[in-house]
């Protein structure tokens, strides 16, 4: 679902600035936004699903790992946030939302390529 996400995201944000000639316009964001949340839900409803009945250390690692995702991506929006405050220029802003992105993700498959001992998810993190 995610790379459904981003693909379409990114897909429609690159149609609408081509057609544009300039930066994206608001409902190719809003495309991208609604695909994120999507992406969003699918995920909840499945690993509540999957670790329904879960106990003991594996589902607080589980829990940790999963409010991990949440407050990476929280802390990557208030940098973003805070360099449009400072008057950061779109493509500082651009550049610096899908930097800090990939570095949120990369390192939190490291931590569960710990966390869970899994030799996939050290790969994909690194």
């Amino acid at each position: 679902m995610w790379g459904v996400a981003w693909l379409g995201g990114y897909l429609t944000l690159w149609t609408s600035a081509r057609a544009t000639g300039t930066q994206p316009e608001g409902p190719a964001f809003a495309v991208f936004g609604v695909l994120l949340l999507a992406a969003v839900v699918v995920t909840a409803v499945h690993s509540i699903r999957r670790t329904a009945g879960t106990r003991g250390v594996s589902a607080r690692a589980g829990a940790i790992y999963g409010w991990s995702w949440f407050l990476g991506f929280a802390a990557q929006g208030a940098v973003v946030a805070g360099l449009a405050g400072a008057g950061a220029s779109p493509e500082t802003m651009a550049l610096a939302a899908n930097g800090i992105a990939c570095i949120v993700v990369g390192l939190l498959y490291l931590g569960g390529a710990i966390a869970f001992d899994d030799r996939g998810l050290l790969v994909l993190g690194a």
